[in-house]
């Protein structure tokens, strides 16, 4: 759905959620399993049971991970997803979905822990990519700088590519770590191979995809620190990060990616 259409579903939806006002309401099970009642959820939906699809959706979205944690990223990819989706057929969906965003961004500026406030950036940013409103990503991290800087810095990588996205590579540069991102790039990058290769002897089931996505990951991030490190003219600090890199791993993709960035340029996603 494309973002002019969401603002007018959601406008149109005021009227048919005051209209569904007084009606009965799904109500979880005594013992609710989230995996459960999101599948139940899109039953419902597949079905044109609309209003409790809805109403499941929200419940998963507040409580999944209370029952079970490992729901988590199900919680910001797939389940949103869904949800999203809903909206497209079921206008109050996507009402209950942006004012789901914003109480994400409220949390972010007034939690007291920064670790509340990367919970609800990260449902924010989630929310908002949705939306196709990355710029309010930056946004929201701007007025968060002004606000709360330790909190700032910790929810700083989940902004990242949108301050990126929106030219602030002096933010960027307040917040990269330089060096020391490096170093603990390094450092995780090396621990999850590691681990991989010991469950792959444990189990005799090889991890190729996990593997090449943990390839990805490193390679985009180290190539990203040393664009953003010359981009503010940090040029013999992005020479360092750059040799680290390049000795932690052998990589022909990696050393390529490295010299394009310290050329400037910022790898393609």
């Amino acid at each position: 759905m494309k973002k002019a259409d969401a603002c007018r579903v959601i406008a149109v939806a005021a009227t048919l959620i005051a209209s569904s006002v007084g009606k009965a309401e799904w109500q979880p099970p005594e013992n609710p399993s989230p995996s459960q009642i999101l599948q139940e959820a899109r039953t419902d939906a597949s079905a044109g049971r609309s209003e409790d699809a809805l109403a499941k959706y929200l419940w998963y979205h507040d409580n999944a991970v209370k029952y079970n944690r490992s729901q988590g990223s199900v919680r910001r990819s797939f389940a949103l997803a869904y949800w999203y989706e809903l909206g497209a057929i079921y206008p109050p969906a996507l009402v209950k979905f942006s004012e789901a965003r914003d109480k994400a961004r409220k949390r972010v500026l007034e939690s007291e822990h920064p670790q509340q406030a990367w919970d609800a950036f990260a449902d924010f940013k989630a929310m908002s990519k949705k939306l196709e409103e990355e710029k309010a990503i930056a946004e929201l991290f701007l007025e968060l700088r002004d606000k709360n800087d330790k909190h700032a810095k910790k929810v700083y990588h989940l902004a990242q590519p949108a301050l990126i996205d929106a030219g602030r590579f002096d933010i960027c540069g307040e917040y990269l770590g330089g060096e020391n991102a490096i170093n603990g790039e390094i450092d995780r990058f090396k621990h999850t191979m590691k681990f991989v290769q010991q469950a792959e002897k444990r189990d005799g089931r090889p991890s190729r995809s996990f593997v090449a996505s943990v390839e990805r990951t490193f390679r985009r991030r180290a190539a990203t620190t040393v664009a953003i490190l010359v981009k503010n003219g940090n040029i013999d600090e992005a020479k360092i990060v750059s040799q680290r890199a390049h000795d932690a791993w052998d990589d022909k993709q990696l050393h390529e990616l490295l010299e394009d960035a310290l050329a400037g340029n910022l790898p393609k996603e």
